[in-house]
């Protein structure tokens, strides 16, 4: 999954890639980390990145991702490609788009029916992954003529999940 976090003034490209169970491969701006991440308790986290472990409480946020660790919060705003693009003005679509998850998890929500007239960085819906809601939005102005997936639909990344024309 391809995305980007801002701290405070900072930003990343930031790729995480699940292997098998617990273990992850974190690449920061480049930098790549192993780490073993369990959930002991809801929003609590146990990391360990080599021989160092961690604790992180991670709780969302009105637009960022607060994130507690060794007594220090952490403001953490993420952000996948396409929304990145739709905010910046820098994606102009025209045509059909056919909207599809750039990661796998599950639909929580779908906000936008067939019919439905949006413009371009409207929601659309929410999926939750790795226990992370995303919004997606729409890429362009336009109507939705097909919706393909419902609340509670477990899908893959690349699954098609609505049209905008």
């Amino acid at each position: 999954m391809n995305l980007t976090a801002r701290l405070g003034d900072d930003e990343f490209a930031l790729v995480i890639r699940r292997g098998k169970k617990s273990d992850y491969v974190v690449t920061i701006d480049g930098e790549e980390y192993r780490l073993d991440l369990t959930e002991p308790e809801i929003d609590l986290y146990s990391v360990l990145v080599g021989d160092e472990s961690f604790e992180a409480a991670v709780r969302p946020g009105d637009e960022a991702v607060n994130v507690d660790v060794a007594g220090r919060r952490y403001e953490v705003e993420i952000e996948d490609p396409m929304t990145a693009l739709t905010r910046s003005g820098r994606l102009a679509v025209d045509g059909v788009q056919a909207v599809r998850s750039i990661m796998a998890g599950k639909i929580l929500e779908v906000m936008v029916k067939e019919g439905a007239t949006v413009a371009q960085g409207d929601p659309l819906l929410v999926i939750e992954a790795m226990k992370m809601e995303n919004e997606i939005r729409s890429p362009k102005d336009g109507t939705i003529t097909q919706v393909q997936i419902t609340p509670g639909q477990t899908i893959e990344s690349g699954t098609h999940l609505l049209t905008v024309e």
